[in-house]
Formats: structure tokens, sequence, C-alpha cells
């Protein structure tokens, strides 16, 4: 899954150099692009991942705690909502 996630980036900065190249001459070897964009893709992975740990054990107990679900749900709940917690417990109650 994480692989295919860097090969989607991969693609969007490639259309991206692509726009960016269009009308101008240069000369860049595609292996040294690819490396480039390979280390960006992987370091927009890693910051997505860590925002996505950084939810709050308390907001995690808060939720599961008064939706009445599991710490999991409760989780799940929250990163859907982006850690909003009073939206998460509304989209847990429906």
């Amino acid at each position: 899954m994480t692989e295919q996630k860097i090969e989607q980036i991969i693609n969007i900065l490639l259309n991206y150099q692509y726009k960016l190249s269009d009308g101008y001459q240069y000369y860049v070897y595609e292996d040294t692009v690819s490396n480039v964009l390979r280390e960006i893709a992987q370091s927009i992975l890693t910051a997505i991942n860590s925002e996505e740990q950084e939810l709050n054990e308390m907001d995690i107990k808060l939720v599961a705690d008064q939706a009445n679900v599991s710490r999991e749900r409760a989780t799940e709940a929250l990163k859907k909502n982006k850690g909003d917690i009073v939206d998460a417990i509304m989209w847990l109650s429906h």
C-alpha cells in the first residue's frame, strides 16, 4: 500500500515537472529525477503518517467512552474527522 502511494506521488510530481518544463529546453538524467522524486514522495508519506499517529490518547479514550465503541473505532472516527472530537462522536452516532 505504501509503495502504491509513493508511485502515485511520483506520477503527480512527474506531471508537474513536464508542465513546468514545457517550452524550456533542458536536459536531466531520468534516473536522477526519478531518485529525487522517490525521496520527495517518501518524505511526504513520512509526514502524512506522522500526522496520523499524532492522535492524542486522551482524545481516543474520550471518544471511545462517549460513543461506547472500541478504541479502534474511536481512532478511525478521529482520523476520518481530522482529530475533531465532537465530529468523531457525531460520526459514530449515525
